[in-house]
């Protein structure tokens, strides 16, 4: 049982990087315990070591908790494992608008250029924080193939009722109402990414 005084010790040798936990915290990410499994994330990630990072991606593809889902996908990210980027696109399409943003910051950790389009995608994002962060991944990867997608999302987000438009034609999970700030947010991170991305 992982409320057990093993399940602790296990734990709290993660959290101080004592490799000697790996397997058990493994083994965590299956617990019953929503808190047992996002502790175990935590102090796997903690380890800072990508051997872990095919325990966490499959831990992701079948976790249910919106909490876990989550410093899952952040663990992944902090780590920077190249090899777990592409088997994080097809959740770009989540429902969820806070885990879609996890997983876009996470892609840009990873800065693997399979992933252009993907990230690319999510510039026509119906939440505008998953859109600002889409923008902020490909400016820190700076890759000139994805100027033209940056310059097309800069025309939208001057003119927010046309993205509106583009989003419910999109079928997305509904558009979200754009306010002033939303607007000068993202249009601030699509011309930064836009000049890391021409000056690379």
């Amino acid at each position: 049982d992982w409320s057990s005084d093993v399940c602790s010790s296990d734990l709290a040798l993660g959290e101080i990087e004592d490799r000697r936990a790996v397997p058990a915290l493994a083994d965590a990410l299956r617990d019953d315990d929503a808190d047992v499994r996002s502790r175990a994330a935590d102090a796997l990630g903690n380890l800072e070591d990508a051997s872990v990072a095919p325990a966490l991606a499959d831990a992701l593809e079948r976790e249910r908790d919106p909490r876990v889902r989550i410093e899952l996908v952040e663990t992944l990210g902090d780590l920077e494992d190249r090899s777990m980027a592409t088997r994080l696109v097809p959740m770009l399409r989540d429902p969820d608008p806070e885990f879609r943003k996890a997983v876009v910051h996470a892609l840009g950790h990873m800065r693997d250029p399979r992933t252009l389009d993907g990230i690319s995608g999510v510039l026509r994002d119906s939440d505008p924080e998953v859109r600002a962060e889409a923008a902020e991944a490909l400016g820190s990867m700076r890759d000139r193939r994805v100027v033209p997608q940056l310059t097309s999302a800069l025309g939208d987000a001057e003119r927010p009722d046309r993205l509106q438009e583009g989003e419910r034609l999109d079928g997305a999970d509904g558009a979200a109402d754009l306010g002033d700030d939303d607007v000068v947010v993202v249009r601030g991170r699509l011309m930064a990414a836009l000049i890391s991305s021409v000056m690379c």
